[in-house]
């Protein structure tokens, strides 16, 4: 694949770039972090997990330390989030379902951050709803009942784009965003069928708690 080949050839470059650079040169290391990203994108589109997780792993580590160095510079911090997010996917699809959420909620807390920093950020609150959905999409498919939460903010998230940018495509979206907190409600609730008394009335009044229109 030319776009793999390509990304591999890219990230052999900036790392011989980086070596060379002096260690206060942090856009060496923003670079090399950038061509991993890429090689980790392909690779999981081209089914590859391993490498992908691989690539996204170094990518992540180099983007934490630049972070550590200066948390105050946001475009950093939402590039780790996207880094973060990338990373549990080839974690999901290898069944590594515990570490993916912990990425995810590495990526949402760098998210909210960002945003409380700045509350005008589109790129932030884009990441955001996705996080969300991310995390209730794989935590229904165990009938976690925290996916009706999840699903139910990211929703939240795009009406609030929405009615900022009724233009924005992602904002539009809202419709799938509902139906997904409605099937990830069904997965609760078939799950709390399978489950002792004490604990089926518990996640009934979870799902009780967390409906609203949005799931009916």
């Amino acid at each position: 694949d030319l776009g793999r080949r390509h990304a591999e050839r890219a990230v052999a470059l900036s790392r011989r770039q980086a070596a060379s650079a002096a260690p206060e040169d942090r856009s060496a290391r923003r670079d090399t972090a950038m061509s991993l990203f890429t090689l980790g994108f392909a690779a999981y589109h081209d089914g590859d997990l391993q490498t992908s997780e691989s690539a996204l792993r170094e990518e992540t580590a180099l983007l934490e330390a630049l972070h550590a160095e200066a948390p105050q510079d946001l475009r950093l911090a939402v590039s780790l989030a996207g880094g973060h997010w990338s990373l549990a996917g080839p974690l999901w699809g290898r069944s590594q379902l515990a570490e993916a959420v912990q990425h995810y909620e590495r990526a949402r807390g760098l998210q909210e951050e960002v945003l409380r920093a700045s509350p005008v950020d589109r790129a932030a609150r884009r990441q955001l709803a996705y996080t969300h959905e991310s995390l209730g999409t794989l935590w229904s498919r165990t009938g976690d009942p925290r996916a009706l939460g999840a699903l139910r903010r990211a929703l939240e998230l795009r009406r609030e784009m929405s009615r900022s940018d009724p233009r924005d495509a992602d904002a539009r979206l809202s419709a799938i965003a509902a139906q997904k907190s409605r099937l990830a409600a069904r997965e609760v609730l078939k799950h709390a069928y399978n489950q002792e008394p004490a604990e089926k009335a518990a996640l009934f009044r979870v799902v009780a708690d967390i409906a609203d229109e949005s799931l009916v």
